[in-house]
């Protein structure tokens, strides 16, 4: 074991001396992380949707014109008016989310939201379904709200009531939330980082000259997992170590969310053994790797969030292990909950490590001989 610990030691060594490799395994996640958090700043932990949205009013009654400009004045919407033609011609030019026209009538019928009759429509760009169908919901609200103002009906929407989950004992800042995002891209860029790494050395014949010294195979491999390893607990501890001490964050179990980092080191450094097979030389290996990395990441929900993925998608997104790693660090950091809610994810990530360490051991063995 003294033998892989020097073997270790020696690729920590030359991973301290690539700036690259440090970049992608340090300064990338730190910027990730600050990047998503300041999108969720805006969006994820505020409840205003911001539309842009052209109306036509074709009834051109008292009422169209006092319903127009209640929407003027909801904060939630960028409102301007034009003519039907013009309108039109910025939802093609995608200046706005959606036409509103104020069909003929609209005046006639103080409950048009109630009477089943078309009142309303909105013209939408077909890449903008889901704005679409927010803006008419807000539209549905306005003629609510006009509704209780003037006693026709009680307010329906005190009838529905909404509560964080009840196993948080808080509301999770935009630092809690990304923060198991850019753990996960600190173990990505380790797992590239050291499959090069390691493609290199097999190109350079220095994994044959290791082999001709007093070294068994176990020894070569077990040194370089266990390099890989101790820097993807690295990255994650450094991580952990700025959103506390930077952004105040607050781990509800602490012991679990070092046990997460460590099934989560140990299945990326499988990932690394299989991935420095893929190829001859590092551009290969680098190519390749990198892509295997990104899409694991596009399916784990790292890379795009997965309320936007098509079903298919998310469904294959439960084969990655950046899923598994994701859910296991939510559940470890903020969202609470039994803990086979992080333990059952943690036990995949260490059988497909181990299957992993052990497949890419196997083919390096074969690729000497």
């Amino acid at each position: 074991m003294r033998r892989a610990l020097i073997i270790a030691a020696k690729d920590l060594l030359l991973l301290a001396r690539d700036r690259a490799a440090l970049f992608w395994i340090g300064a990338f996640p730190v910027l990730f992380a600050l990047f998503l958090a300041a999108i969720l700043e805006g969006f994820s932990t505020r409840t205003e949707v911001a539309l842009k949205v052209a109306v036509t009013d074709l009834d051109r009654s008292p009422v169209s014109a006092e319903y127009i400009a209640r929407l003027e004045r909801d904060e939630n919407l960028d409102l301007r008016r034009a003519p039907h033609e013009q309108a039109r011609a910025l939802l093609r030019a995608g200046q706005v989310d959606g036409v509103v026209l104020v069909l003929p009538g609209f005046g006639q019928r103080a409950d048009w939201y109630a009477s089943g009759r078309e009142a309303l429509r909105v013209e939408s760009d077909p890449s903008r379904a889901r704005e679409a169908q927010t803006l008419a919901g807000m539209l549905l609200e306005q003629g609510i709200e006009s509704a209780i103002e003037l006693d026709l009906m009680a307010d329906p929407r005190k009838s529905v009531r909404v509560v964080p989950l009840p196993s948080l004992s808080r509301k999770p800042s935009s630092a809690e939330l990304v923060t198991p995002a850019a753990i996960l891209w600190a173990v990505l860029g380790c797992a590239a980082a050291f499959s090069v790494s390691l493609a290199a050395e097999r190109r350079r014949g220095t994994l044959r000259r290791m082999r001709a010294l007093p070294l068994s195979n176990f020894e070569v491999l077990a040194g370089k997992a266990l390099a890989c390893w101790t820097t993807c607990m690295a990255s994650a501890s450094l991580l952990l170590a700025i959103a506390v001490l930077g952004f105040r964050v607050h781990f509800d179990q602490g012991l679990a969310v070092l046990l997460v980092c460590a099934a989560l080191s140990l299945c990326f450094t499988g990932v690394m053994a299989t991935l420095s097979t893929f190829g001859t030389d590092e551009r290969s290996v680098a190519g390749a790797g990198w892509a295997t990395l990104l899409v694991l990441g596009m399916l784990g929900g790292v890379m795009a969030p997965r309320m936007i993925m098509p079903v298919w998608l998310e469904q294959a997104g439960a084969y990655s292990p950046v899923r598994w790693g994701l859910v296991a660090l939510e559940h470890a950091l903020w969202r609470g909950g039994p803990a086979f809610a992080w333990v059952g994810p943690s036990m995949l990530l260490v059988m497909v490590g181990l299957a992993l360490i052990a497949f890419g051991s196997l083919v390096l063995k074969r690729s000497a001989a």
